[in-house]
């Protein structure tokens, strides 16, 4: 029998909640600072930021230890550019853009033409342009003025970039996917003075500079008033967005469309529906290569629910808490943002707690520990399966091999080499076992097998990815 259990990524996560992988669990790497950003460095993993208020968090180690720096000006969120690393951008709650060209050791204010003292809600940087940028401006109490801005000098002057939008202007949140960087996401709350809906979700095919209503399936009437939070796009198909809406009413949660926009479906099955206001989703996320594993992080700062990480493995057909033995991370909690890890197959997402304040707030990692380790070191430059060690063995084994990076789904975030599998099989060439089958980002690993129930014999073990395999032959000697 094997010592890990391995079945597909999407029933392993989905049995979290019933403790069949009671070795999932949240971890916490930073404490007692409220964490309104994530972002990781696209291509160098290793490296994490993090922003609370006027300081910003940074690892270069994956999270293993952290350097604080104190900015002069408080920050609602942090962009990376996907194409220049090196160039972020700051959003402040005061119409103020901030951005570095040196990773962060410095920072200058890129705010000219932005005429709204107003928070600036959400930031959208083109995929493969760093001087190209969408941001989304509302205060909370009075409508916004223009609403969407943008600059295409890297913050050097910025120009209103609403057209096609309606008198509602009252943008929170803003999308868009380095498959497709010309195609972007807008989502709207609610008009004030009076109060009243709908909100809106927005498409733009050229970056900003129009904009369509794309929110069919949503609420249309007055009383409509679920913001539209945050917006996931997948990996894999474009056209399969995932939209976090509040639940001002008990219409909010989850919105799925699967044809880029042209309908919205309400998959909120299994959430604790409130429908009273304060109660809502910060984040959504759908995983990188799936399009059918989501997650959420819940707004629970009015202490409503849903408030921690909630997970489907159904694209929305029922959703769970994700939970974990001895995590850190629970559903009294408010989670700001959430970042996909994938740097190893053990490292499922980095999560922003903003309160309730004490220890409990900071960055958390959530982490399963399937029995296939990653060994840290750099990334490899091919394809390798080693031999086995030890060999013979009796009864355990465990087998190391190497993913290098594909060039375009590496960058994507779609993992090294799509799937892996790695499997075991006797004389006769019937397979007994499945170690990895899993998409797997670049590295080395190593996997174990656990043959205490197998007779003695030669047995086979092959690597197979969409490019590459190989079989290599050990021997069970009891």
């Amino acid at each position: 029998m094997k010592k890990i259990i391995f079945i597909f990524c999407e029933f392993m996560l989905w049995s979290i909640h019933s403790n069949l992988f009671a070795q999932c669990s949240w971890t916490q790497l930073v404490q007692s600072v409220p964490i309104y950003s994530i972002i990781k460095h696209p291509t160098n993993l290793q490296i994490i930021y993090a922003a609370s208020q006027n300081s910003i968090y940074l690892s270069i180690d994956d999270g293993n230890t952290w350097i604080s720096s104190v900015v002069p000006f408080s920050i609602s969120k942090l962009a990376i550019s996907h194409s220049s690393p090196d160039i972020l951008y700051a959003c402040t709650p005061v119409g103020k853009i901030y951005k570095t060209t040196d990773a962060g050791n410095t920072w200058n204010d890129k705010s000219a033409g932005i005429t709204e003292n107003s928070n600036v809600q959400d930031i959208c940087i083109k995929g493969d342009d760093p001087n190209t940028v969408l941001i989304a401006l509302f205060n909370g109490t009075t409508n916004s003025v223009n609403g969407i801005y943008k600059t295409t000098n890297g913050g050097g002057t910025w120009f209103v970039s609403n057209s096609g939008i309606s008198s509602n202007k009252n943008f929170i949140s803003l999308c868009s996917s380095p498959l497709m960087p010309n195609t972007v996401y807008a989502g709207s709350t609610f008009s004030l003075n009076p109060f009243t809906g709908p909100c809106y979700i927005y498409k733009s095919y050229n970056f900003g500079t129009t904009w369509f209503n794309s929110g069919s399936g949503l609420g249309t009437s007055s009383a409509s008033t679920d913001i539209v939070k945050s917006f996931s796009i997948s990996t894999i198909d474009t056209n399969t967005v995932l939209a976090g809406l509040s639940f001002n009413t008990t219409n909010g949660g989850p919105y799925l469309t699967t044809n880029g926009g042209a309908l919205w479906l309400r998959k909120a099955n299994g959430l604790p529906v409130i429908g009273a206001p304060g109660s809502g989703i910060n984040a959504v996320l759908i995983r990188p290569g799936y399009n059918n594993i989501f997650y959420l992080a819940g707004d629970h700062s009015a202490n409503l629910q849903p408030g921690g990480v909630w997970t489907t493995n159904n694209a929305g057909l029922n959703w769970i808490y994700l939970d974990g033995i001895g995590s850190t991370l629970d559903s009294t909690m408010s989670v700001t943002c959430l970042f996909p890890e994938f740097i190893s197959f053990d490292e499922i997402m980095l999560a922003g707690v903003k309160s309730p304040p004490g220890q409990s707030t900071g960055v958390h990692r959530f982490l399963c520990e399937y029995g296939i380790k990653k060994i840290q070191g750099s990334i490899p430059s091919q394809f390798s399966l080693s031999q086995n060690y030890p060999n013979p063995f009796n009864p355990s084994t465990k087998i190391k091999f190497s993913i290098p990076p594909s060039p375009t789904k590496w960058e994507r975030g779609q993992g090294g080499e799509g799937n892996v599998k790695l499997t075991i099989y006797d004389l006769l060439g019937r397979e007994v076992a499945t170690l990895v089958n899993e998409s797997l980002q670049p590295g080395t690993y190593e996997a174990e097998w656990d043959a205490t129930n197998f007779a003695s014999g030669i047995y086979f073990y092959k690597l197979e990815t969409e490019s590459f395999s190989q079989t290599k032959k050990m021997v069970l000697l009891k």
